[in-house]
């Protein structure tokens, strides 16, 4: 039966996912390294997902601020591509989640994904990076 990949399975947000997908396949930055391109398409090709959702993220905002700021981009928008690149290659639906920090947070309404994006900080400007890398890297919407 085909599975869902959950990546950043030991986040809050890929745990919690994985809470509710039982039975598919979750995986933490120990087992796949989002970031090495070749690694990251031979793991997708070995385990034939149905589909992959992206919950992985560099998300340590202070240090990416001063040392952090290439860790978060590699994560946040190499490895996005990376990820997208593999479901198009497999040719399976790929969801990226993405954060409010994409926005500079001045509005008093809630955001949508119309919003006009403008990161303030180089966590949600990596994250921002991602979102586009994975439109370019996988068109296919549905």
């Amino acid at each position: 039966m085909p599975k869902t990949l959950i990546v950043g399975v030991n986040g809050q947000l890929g745990r919690e996912l994985h809470n509710l997908l039982r039975d598919s396949i979750a995986v933490s930055r120990d087992a796949l390294d989002i970031t090495n391109e070749n690694a990251t398409l031979e793991y997708i090709k070995a385990n034939q997902p149905s589909s992959i959702v992206n919950c992985a993220a560099y998300t340590n905002v202070d240090f990416a601020e001063n040392a952090g700021k290439e860790a978060a981009y590699a994560v946040n928008e190499s490895g996005a591509r990376n990820l997208a690149n593999a479901a198009k290659v497999l040719d399976i639906p790929f969801i990226h989640i993405s954060t409010d920090f994409v926005f500079n947070g001045d509005r008093s309404t809630p955001y949508s994904e119309d919003n006009e994006t403008s990161p303030i900080n180089v966590y949600g400007k990596s994250k921002l990076a991602g979102e586009i890398a994975a439109l370019k890297a996988h068109k296919k919407q549905s």
